[in-house]
């Protein structure tokens, strides 16, 4: 017959046993997790990546009649779109995390005037904030993609004539002044030239008309 003092051993093994399973499969899991908080956050630190997802989530509409699945749906659907941006560094992470909080915030917006029974006044004001939150995330966007070198306008030059004397320059040209549009004549500049040679008589044929003039008499 088994004492109590051997059955206390037996269940103290099995504990830790399940313990050390326990351990384990929440190991696995945290790294996923680690992984995905990376790309979110831009951190290895697991409460500086915490911090930084509850910038996102405390910006997500979640109500208390919210049911579970629904709560955490919402929350990983936003966490997925920061990792969809996948930040480069802390700036474009603060940049993608205010995108998600707009787009979210727009969302809401619409979803307000859209809600049936309410005034004209009310509807028009959803719409209206909706409308800012859209441009500031358009402006957002083309903030990322100017930081990440996308803004950048390329040219390219098939043919090229340069006459004697003249310098072909290609690429960004920046100037001090800004350049206007002259909408007034054109000016064109005084050059000068050599003076037009002035043709004098000849004295010979003067005198041989004076002469036939007179009958031909000198």
């Amino acid at each position: 017959m088994v004492d109590d003092e051997e059955m206390d051993e037996a269940f103290e093994d099995g504990d830790d046993e399940d313990a050390s399973a326990e351990k384990k499969k929440s190991s696995v899991q945290l790294t996923g997790t680690e992984t995905q908080g990376f790309r979110a956050t831009r951190s290895k630190d697991a409460a500086i990546q915490t911090l930084r997802q509850f910038e996102v989530i405390n910006a997500l509409r979640i109500t208390s009649d919210m049911d579970e699945a629904t709560r955490n749906a919402t929350i990983l659907d936003a966490l997925d779109a920061l990792c969809a941006i996948e930040p480069r560094d802390d700036f474009e992470r603060m940049l993608g995390t205010q995108m998600v909080a707009c787009h979210h915030a727009a969302m809401e917006c619409f979803r307000r005037a859209m809600i049936p029974g309410q005034n004209f006044a009310s509807r028009d004001m959803s719409l209206k904030h909706a409308e800012k939150l859209m441009s500031t995330y358009a402006r957002h966007l083309e903030t990322l993609n100017k930081h990440r070198g996308k803004g950048q306008q390329k040219v390219t030059v098939e043919h090229v004539h340069v006459e004697a004397g003249g310098q072909a320059i290609v690429g960004n040209v920046e100037s001090g002044a800004k350049t206007r549009k002259s909408s007034g004549p054109v000016v064109i500049e005084h050059a000068p030239e050599r003076p037009m040679e002035i043709l004098k008589p000849n004295k010979k044929k003067r005198l041989s008309k004076r002469g036939k003039a007179n009958g031909g008499n000198t």
